[in-house]
C-alpha cells in the first residue's frame, strides 16, 4: 500500500470514528436533558417553604452549563476545538478531555443531585419513575451491546436467517454482512442503530424498521428494502444504486448526495426528504410521494416520475433531462433553472399550478400540459431561432446546444458553457460572455458587436495573434483573454464591429 493510500485509509478511519462518536454524544445529550427535566420537575412540585435557598441556584447553574455544552457542540469549528480543551466551562477546570467524557462528567453531576436526599418531603411517584428510567437507560445500553455481540457471533458461525430480529440501537458501523450468502434481515428492528459505512450489498431487509438509523456512507447497492421504514434516517452519501425500495418510507430522511441510480422507488414515501445533489438517474419513482422534498441540483436524468407527487418540492437547478413527468403533481414546485431538455421530457397532464419555472431550460421536444405556456412562466426555449434577448443564463450548461439564428442580444451568459455549440448567425450583440467557455463553438456569421468576452475561453493555437486581430474591442479584455480553439468565426462580427475573415 502506498503512502497516499495509507493516508486515505487513515483519514477514512478518523472520519468514521468522529461520526460514531457524534452518535454517542447525541445519546448522552438526550439522557442529560431527561435528567435535567426530572430535576426541574422535582423542584417545581415542592413548596417554596420546603425548597432550600441554594437548590434553585444549583438547578439554574446546571441548565446554564448544559446550554454551554450544547453551544460548543454545535459551534466548535471542527467538532473539537473548544470542548476538547474544556472551553470556558468552569466546572471542567480546563481539563483536556473528549466530548464524551465532558458529557459523562456532567451526567454524573446531574445524577449526583438526583441521588441526594436534600429535599424534604415524599415524592414516591416521581422518585420511583426517575430511578426506574435511569436504570432502564443503563440496561438498554448494556442490552444493546450484548445483542450486537450475540448477533455478530451467530453471523460469524454461519447463521444467515435473522428475520424479525430486534437490533434497535446497536452499533454495526463498518461491518460487512455480505459474506458467503444473503443475510435475511426482513422485518428486523434496526431503529436508531449505528450502521455508518456498513456493507449490506444485495441483502434482504424487506419491511425492516430503520427509523432514525445512521446509514451515512453505507454500501446498500441492490439491497431489498421494499416496504422498509426509514423515517428521519441519515443516509448521507449512501450508495443505493439498483436498490429495491418500492413502498419504502423515507419521510424527512437525509438523502443528500446519495446514489439512487436505477433504484426502484415506485410508490415510495419521500415527503420532506432531503435529496440535495442526489443521483436519481434512471430511477423509477412512479407514484412516489416527493411533496416538499429538497431536490435541488439532483440528477433526475431519464427518471420515471409519472403520477409522482412533487407538490411544493424544490427542484432548483435539477437535471430532468429526458425525464418522464406525465401526470405528475408539480403544483407549487420550484423548478428555477431546472433542465427539461433532451429526448422529449414529458409533462403532459402534469399539474403545474403555481409552479416556478424562472430560468428553466426546455427544448422544442419537451411536452407540456395543454394550454400551458412555458415562456410566460419564465422558462427559456433552447432551440434554433429562439428569442433569448436579455435572458439570464449565467453558469448554464449549453454544450452542443443548437442556437442557430437565436437572438441573444444583451443576454447574461457569463460563465456559461457553449462547448461545441452551434451559434451560427446568432445575435450576440452586447451579450455578457465574461468567463464563458466557447471551446469548439461554431460562431460562423454570429454578431458579437459590443459583447463582453473578458476571460472567455475560445481556444486557438494562435491565441495571441487571434486576440490582437479579432478581439480588440472586447470589453475589459485582459492580456490572457479569449482563447479561441476550434471556434469557427468566419463572417462573425467581432466586438469592435469588424467582420472576421
Amino acid at each position: 500500500m502506498s503512502d497516499l493510500e495509507r493516508e486515505f485509509a487513515s483519514l477514512a478511519s478518523r472520519v468514521l470514528h468522529l461520526e460514531t462518536q457524534q452518535i454517542a454524544i447525541k445519546k448522552y445529550v438526550a439522557d442529560i436533558e431527561f435528567r435535567l427535566d426530572v430535576l426541574a420537575e422535582k423542584f417545581n412540585t415542592i413548596s417554596s417553604a420546603k425548597l432550600p435557598a441554594n437548590l434553585q441556584n444549583e438547578l439554574d447553574a446546571l441548565k446554564a452549563d448544559f446550554a454551554k455544552i450544547i453551544h460548543y457542540l454545535k459551534n466548535s469549528g471542527d467538532g473539537r476545538q473548544s470542548l476538547a480543551n474544556g472551553g470556558d466551562l468552569g466546572f471542567l477546570e480546563g481539563v483536556k478531555v473528549e466530548e464524551e467524557q465532558i458529557l459523562r462528567q456532567f451526567n454524573n453531576r446531574v445524577e449526583g443531585y438526583l441521588n441526594q436526599n436534600i429535599i424534604e418531603g415524599e415524592f414516591p411517584q416521581e422518585s420511583g419513575k426517575v430511578a426506574e428510567r435511569i436504570e432502564e437507560i443503563r440496561e438498554e445500553n448494556q442490552e444493546q451491546f450484548v445483542i450486537c455481540e450475540e448477533f455478530l457471533k451467530k453471523y460469524k458461525e454461519g447463521k444467515r436467517n435473522f428475520k424479525g430480529i430486534n437490533l434497535a440501537g446497536v452499533n454495526l458501523s463498518g461491518k460487512n454482512l455480505t459474506i458467503n450468502q444473503e443475510c435475511n434481515l426482513s422485518k428486523a428492528n434496526l431503529s436508531g442503530a449505528n450502521l455508518i459505512n456498513i456493507n449490506l450489498v444485495n441483502q434482504n431487509l424487506t419491511q425492516a424498521n430503520l427509523t432514525n438509523c445512521y446509514l451515512s456512507k453505507a454500501h446498500l447497492q441492490m439491497i431489498k428494502l421494499e416496504g422498509g421504514i426509514l423515517e428521519n434516517a441519515d443516509l448521507y452519501q449512501a450508495n443505493l444504486c439498483l436498490a429495491q425500495l418500492a413502498y419504502a418510507n423515507f419521510k424527512r430522511a437525509n438523502l443528500r448526495e446519495v446514489n439512487l441510480m436505477q433504484a426502484d422507488m415506485r410508490s415510495a414515501k419521500l415527503s420532506q426528504a432531503d435529496l440535495l445533489k442526489a443521483n436519481l438517474q434512471e430511477a423509477i419513482l412512479i407514484s412516489a410521494n416527493l411533496s416538499e422534498a429538497e431536490l435541488s441540483e439532483a440528477k433526475l436524468i431519464r427518471a420515471t416520475l409519472n403520477n409522482a407527487n412533487l407538490s411544493k418540492a424544490r427542484l432548483i437547478a435539477a437535471d430532468l433531462t429526458s425525464a418522464n413527468l406525465r401526470n405528475a403533481n408539480l403544483s407549487g414546485a420550484n423548478l428555477t433553472r431546472a433542465d427539461l431538455r433532451g429526448n422529449g421530457v414529458d409533462l403532459y397532464g402534469a399539474n403545474l399550478e403555481n409552479a416556478i419555472l424562472e430560468g428553466t431550460l426546455y427544448d422544442s421536444e419537451a411536452r407540456f400540459p395543454i394550454n400551458f405556456d412555458p415562456v410566460k412562466a419564465g422558462a427559456y426555449l433552447i432551440a434554433p431561432n429562439a428569442n433569448l434577448e436579455k435572458a439570464i443564463l449565467c453558469g448554464v450548461n449549453l454544450d452542443r446546444a443548437n442556437l442557430t439564428t437565436a437572438n441573444l442580444h444583451g443576454a447574461n451568459l457569463s460563465k456559461a458553457s457553449f462547448k461545441n455549440a452551434n451559434l451560427t448567425n446568432a445575435n450576440l450583440t452586447n451579450a455578457n460572455l465574461e468567463g464563458a467557455n466557447l471551446e469548439g463553438a461554431n460562431l460562423t456569421d454570429a454578431n458579437l458587436a459590443g459583447a463582453n468576452l473578458m476571460g472567455a475561453k475560445l481556444h486557438c493555437p494562435d491565441t495571441e495573434g487571434i486576440y490582437k486581430r479579432s478581439l480588440p474591442g472586447a470589453f475589459n479584455i485582459r492580456v490572457n483573454p479569449a482563447i479561441l480553439k476550434n471556434a469557427k468565426l468566419t463572417g462573425a462580427i467581432m466586438p469592435d464591429g469588424t467582420k472576421h475573415e
